[in-house]
């Protein structure tokens, strides 16, 4: 027997961490490797238990709500239809090598369009859903993000988080009036509705780059999820701003639409920041009390850690919805687990809390996709434009990649990893289902017709926006990122090789 660290794929390896390696999977003998027969059982087993699952949540929301939770046309028995639905196409979507919100979606848009009213969906409880979702995903971005990074990639990050949305909103615009003759100002407009990108889709992609391991010496996946934030605010500003000369409304002004953006941007970075410095001390976070003798229940102490993480999360995004100042809550989200994993960090805390926060994105996932294909109706798709705006689209797509790939320059990247960051800079989903629609119901509400008809290609283009780019862009990023770029140099484990 003798040490070897040249690791030929001929050896049996045994790593230091316990744990075998792919050489002593392939080595192992017929009896022992897992058969076809086992694999199907395996599989089999775990569907019925989750046949069973869905079966008894049923019951329990029939027993307790009674005939609101009975079929058809049922919202309680529509959100479990939905749920099912969404989960299942998303795990058909993982032995194709898709991401599972690429069949979330299509169940949200096929329960949708079903005729007849199949699907019955409160649209107060859609959106609550679809909030909880993105606070549950925005939280555990915080916790991905390197502090390191941040600070050193900075001007990176100010210039994608505005460049890009910029230069997508004014190509628009420009082609839009060029190509079907909208008037620039509501072109404007629908630049900033589809200039935003999507956190619900590019945030757990980079988590699960992050995961693996993917462009973290680089500070990828911490620069798009810090600078994804930053670009919505943006977007939504931008539109508050345009639509304002849209619609004169007697509530508005010019003034405070202008700096309602940043001053929600501000408000929301003090109160994120402010309550992860509370999460610090609230339960007690010290060296001191790990190395002293008295008893501290870690486990206890943890459990209320993520309880107080989720609620200070969900109650900063609902909280500012309802005051109208919807800008603060996502991002004080953010902040707060990013300021909080400083002092968890270094005790392994924050690692613990992800956990939690991955089983709640696993039971919210397939609402967030799910209800945000349900808002596209075919119905409401204005079919005479069809082709001009996808050509719109796909000529800001490519202004807006160009933009995002130019702005990068100066950095320390290469360019394949400037070719990422720009593929990753396409999808839109969450933005584009929350503002798309608010136009055309101001129209309507006000009975101006002309206004109407340029609210109802608004939606259409937001509608054509997730269509083309969720999937697409959620896709290119997940098959893309282990060609382009780069995992840390990982070191050399103690090999021993049976003579």
């Amino acid at each position: 027997m003798k040490a070897n660290a040249n690791g030929s794929p001929h050896q049996n390896r045994i790593s230091v961490i316990g744990s075998p390696s792919i050489d002593d999977s392939i080595s192992q003998s017929p009896e022992e490797a897992p058969t076809i027969a086992k694999k199907c059982i395996s599989f089999i087993t775990e569907w019925i238990i989750r046949a069973a699952l869905c079966v008894l949540c049923w019951s329990l929301l029939w027993s307790i709500c009674g005939p609101i939770a009975l079929p058809p046309q049922s919202p309680l028995f529509s959100l479990l239809i939905i749920w099912i639905t969404a989960y299942a196409l998303g795990q058909c979507c993982l032995p194709f090598s898709l991401p599972p919100l690429l069949g979330m979606m299509i169940a949200g848009i096929i329960l949708s369009n079903i005729p007849g009213n199949v699907i019955v969906l409160d649209s107060k409880i859609s959106s609550s859903l679809r909030s909880i979702a993105l606070t549950i995903i925005l939280l555990r971005a915080g916790l991905g993000l390197d502090p390191k990074m941040i600070k050193s990639l900075s001007g990176v990050c100010f210039r994608l988080a505005f460049i890009p949305c910029l230069v997508e909103a004014v190509a628009i615009a420009i082609t839009t009036h060029l190509i079907i003759g909208f008037p620039f100002q509501w072109g404007l407009l629908l630049g900033f509705v589809v200039g935003a990108v999507s956190p619900a889709v590019v945030v757990p992609a980079m988590i699960d780059l992050q995961q693996q391991g993917y462009g973290i010496e680089q500070g990828i996946p911490s620069l798009v999820i810090a600078s994804s934030s930053v670009d919505d605010v943006l977007a939504i500003t931008g539109f508050d701003v345009v639509l304002s000369f849209a619609f004169v409304r007697p509530d508005s002004s010019l003034v405070w639409n202008l700096v309602k953006g940043p001053g929600e941007a501000l408000i929301g970075l003090i109160m994120g920041t402010l309550t992860g410095i509370f999460l610090w001390y609230f339960p007690r976070c010290s060296w001191k009390d790990l190395d002293s003798e008295e008893t501290f229940d870690q486990f206890t102490a943890n459990c209320q850690r993520f309880a107080l993480t989720l609620t200070i999360g969900l109650a900063s995004v609902f909280i500012t919805n309802y005051l109208d100042i919807g800008g603060i809550g996502p991002l004080a989200a953010l902040v707060v687990t990013f300021v909080a994993a400083i002092r968890w960090r270094p005790l392994n805390i924050d690692s613990q809390i992800e956990d939690g926060l991955k089983i709640a994105w696993l039971i919210f996932e397939p609402f967030l996709f799910s209800l945000i294909g349900a808002e596209i109706k075919f119905s409401q798709l204005k079919l005479d434009y069809l082709f001009p705006v996808t050509l719109c689209l796909i000529i800001s797509l490519g202004f807006r990649c160009l933009a995002s790939f130019l702005v990068l320059f100066g950095s320390e990247l290469n360019l394949r990893e400037k070719f990422f960051i720009a593929i990753s800079w396409l999808p839109k989903a969450t933005v584009q289902a929350a503002i798309g629609p608010v136009a055309l119901d101001l129209a309507r509400s006000r009975g101006d017709q002309q206004a109407i008809e340029n609210g109802i290609l608004v939606l259409t283009v937001a509608i054509l926006s997730i269509l083309l780019t969720a999937p697409i862009g959620a896709v290119l990023i997940k098959l893309s990122a282990p060609k382009l770029l780069r995992k840390p140099a990982t070191k050399n484990t103690f090999e021993m090789q049976v003579s």
